[in-house]
């Protein structure tokens, strides 16, 4: 059987969309399956047929340009269903809930739709797989093997370098989304950056479908980070995960004076200072200008 390394990429760039692909290629050169999950392959075709990658359609339809009345209107109707949702009216009838979750593909942002779009193509293709690596598109690129810390038993959890209390972002979140209380309960955790995750596909759809189950009952909560580190540190997952530390598992979350002292360029990667190691996966390399000129230079500057 294969692994499979999944992204998704609606409203990206053709550079970002190019670094992911040829460095997961490069990386991966056997056994392994690169799917990306888009709406459109009018600008990366050539890539797409350049490194063997696999299409999954996505009907998403949300984009920086769509009007505020479009919006406002799309919002307006997901709450209705939301509502139906929420009461149960909607689990008498399993074809409703389908049509639910598919308008929220469509019609919410991509940090929610990508979630209910990996889930339906575990549930069709991931029988043919026995790992997966889900990944963001925008900000990654990979040097090894991003399928290090996967187990049978749980999913892989990628912890970012600051606490809640000490990272603006998933403080604000937090705070936005279920208040200070809920904050002050666990301002002293690491929180998850979801834009990485490893397992085998049964569990990681396992997780992914208590996610979606979890905010199509509030989609505009907050954003779905805070969701998910929420439900995650107060226990609402029944699916095991491993928490792994930055920087000691596959995955690199590149943010903060952390960062710089703890990785470097040698030769042809960027690697562990400490131990020379390299980074399987770099997640926010596009945030420190001499990481992005490097990862630029291997993969777009040709």
């Amino acid at each position: 059987m294969k692994r499979i390394i999944i992204g998704f990429a609606t409203n990206m760039s053709r550079h970002s969309t190019a670094i992911f692909l040829r460095s997961a290629r490069k990386s991966h050169p056997d056994n392994t399956d690169i799917c990306l999950i888009t709406n459109q392959m009018k600008d990366i075709k050539d890539i797409v047929e350049e490194t063997d990658a696999i299409i999954f359609y996505t009907p998403s339809t949300y984009s920086p340009k769509t009007g505020k009345s479009s919006k406002l209107l799309n919002r307006w109707v997901i709450h209705q269903m939301r509502l139906l949702y929420n009461l149960g009216l909607l689990g008498r009838m399993p074809e409703a809930v389908s049509g639910y979750h598919t308008m929220l593909e469509a019609w919410h942002h991509p940090h929610f739709a990508r979630w209910i779009a990996y889930l339906r193509l575990l549930n069709l293709f991931g029988h043919r797989y026995y790992k997966v690596f889900l990944a963001d598109v925008k900000d990654i690129a990979f040097q090894a093997d991003a399928f290090m810390d996967v187990t049978p038993q749980s999913v892989s959890l990628y912890r970012e370098s600051y606490t809640f209390e000490n990272e603006y972002y998933n403080r604000e979140w937090i705070i936005k989304g279920f208040g200070q209380r809920s904050y002050e309960k666990i301002k002293n955790e690491l929180p998850i950056c979801v834009g990485t995750m490893a397992g085998s596909p049964t569990i990681t759809a396992s997780l992914i479908s208590e996610f979606v189950g979890l905010f199509a009952r509030s989609p505009f909560r907050t954003i779905e980070q805070g969701i998910f580190n929420h439900a995650l540190l107060n226990g609402h997952f029944e699916t095991s995960v491993t928490q792994i530390d930055n920087f000691s598992g596959a995955c690199a979350t590149m943010a903060g004076k952390k960062t710089d002292d703890m990785l470097e360029i040698v030769g042809q990667h960027i690697v562990l200072k400490e131990s020379g190691s390299i980074v399987p996966v770099l997640h926010g390399y596009d945030r420190y200008p001499h990481f992005e000129e490097f990862i630029y230079n291997q993969y777009i500057n040709l």
